[in-house]
């Protein structure tokens, strides 16, 4: 396999006060200093087929500017954009750039630098490529995570992969993927710093650590999942971000310490718009939103008024459908044996056990925020009853859209089992 990879700094420039994302609508959540640089990576693989993953160190992408910067990278190393991944890590401590109405102000600035810092990075990856051998490892991490919706008797997820890349000849690490599925929000609301939460801090510790590194992590299911530590003040939640990215670096290289060596196999990439159903709410039901949004203070009134006039809009469009149904993109990645599912959802533990279990536990990561931002994947269960779900009704008003169907977990199960297949060969 030829591989090569690059990382370009996509922190604020200074002097430059972005909105960050989440925890309330219209909370002017800027971000006053810089506790750790935020950057995006690039792996280029090559071998049969051509891949490139790029992994941003943000919350997630408006889906046109996700396309912008898949057509700018995949252009900078001779690919098309469907040969392309823009994953996101999902730290609630980078500016701003996802399609959620109030819920942090989007951010300009940065999202007209990515497309060309992206194709920076790629170009730079693609340049650096050479001959690699590749090691998958495992282990779990415990301790760290919680499932916020359910409690503890919820579905939990707490193994945690890798795959290193290697020079072929001197064995030195060049690139590194880690998965694991966990919200990076120990830094929360009273929080005011650009920081890749403990996913990045570690990734950033291992480069320091293997020089000239590229360590990529890919997030995966963690709609439902929760740190053990979230809600502080900053000063609380710094100390507890050091401790968990410390523990999570440790992990990673216990993964890597036991990591067995591929054989043979090829890269193969497929891209896809999986269409799914849609429910059209009713004028009573975007009524019934609106006055609930006046009770609960300033911030949720002026969502309420923005929100309800796109819902309605959005509506009219999807009537004139036979079948109401709106387009996400997916893709799917075969690096050898192992097989990449990648969504632009926050989907729930059990969606993601659901799609590992039919494609294969031990070599399928399920990987979300790819490609754009579609809000959450719920579990059936949270469609009942038909409003006032966070996840399922809640999150879709934010964005000023009609929600999914109770069909999406189904519909995402078989659209992501049959693209994952399709590169398994």
């Amino acid at each position: 396999m030829i591989a090569g990879f690059a990382r370009v700094e996509i922190t604020p420039l200074p002097g430059e006060r972005p909105e960050m994302m989440g925890f309330g609508p219209f909370l002017g959540r800027t971000a006053l200093e810089v506790l750790q640089p935020i950057y995006v990576r690039a792996s280029y693989l090559e071998d049969g087929g051509t891949g490139l993953v790029l992994s941003f160190d943000l919350c997630g992408l408006r889906e046109d500017l996700s396309d912008a910067i898949r057509q700018a990278a995949g252009e900078a190393v001779g690919l098309s954009a469907d040969e392309v991944v823009a994953a996101c890590t999902h730290t609630h401590s980078a500016p701003s750039v996802m399609p959620i109405l109030g819920w942090g102000e989007f951010d300009e600035a940065t999202a007209g630098r990515l497309p060309g810092l992206a194709a920076e990075a790629a170009r730079a990856a693609r340049d650096g490529a050479g001959p690699v051998v590749v090691a998958s490892g495992r282990t779990t991490l415990e301790g760290l995570t919680r499932n916020r919706v359910y409690g503890p008797g919820g579905p939990l997820d707490t193994e945690l992969s890798t795959l290193a890349f290697r020079e072929a000849k001197s064995k030195r690490l060049l690139g590194l993927w880690a998965h694991y599925k966990c919200h990076p929000v120990l830094l929360c609301e009273q929080c005011r710093v650009i920081s890749p939460d403990f996913c990045g801090v570690a990734m950033q510790a291992l480069e320091a650590a293997n020089q000239g590194a590229v360590c990529s992590f890919l997030q995966g299911y963690c709609g439902d999942i929760n740190p053990v530590w979230a809600h502080m003040r900053q000063e609380r939640s710094i100390v507890h971000l050091a401790h968990a990215a410390r523990q999570f670096r440790m992990a990673v290289e216990e993964a890597m310490a036991g990591a067995q060596d591929e054989v043979g196999g090829e890269v193969r990439m497929v891209s896809k718009g999986l269409p799914l159903s849609v429910a059209v709410l009713s004028e009573e039901t975007i009524c019934a939103f609106e006055a609930h949004a006046m009770t609960r203070g300033e911030g949720w009134w002026r969502l309420g008024g923005l929100s309800a006039a796109a819902v309605r809009a959005d509506g009219e469009a999807l009537r004139a459908m036979r079948r109401p149904r709106r387009t996400a993109p997916a893709a799917a990645l075969a690096v050898g044996a192992h097989t990449l599912a990648f969504h632009p959802f926050e989907m729930f533990t059990q969606i993601g056990l659901d799609i590992r279990k039919r494609l294969g536990r031990d070599t399928t990561w399920v990987v979300g925020y790819a490609n754009g931002y579609e809000g959450y994947a719920p579990t059936i269960d949270r469609f009942a009853p038909t409003t006032g779900d966070y996840a399922a009704h809640g999150v879709p008003l934010m964005m000023g859209r009609n929600p999914y169907s109770p069909a999406l977990p189904s519909e995402l199960l078989d659209g992501l089992t049959e693209i994952g297949q399709q590169v398994k060969g």
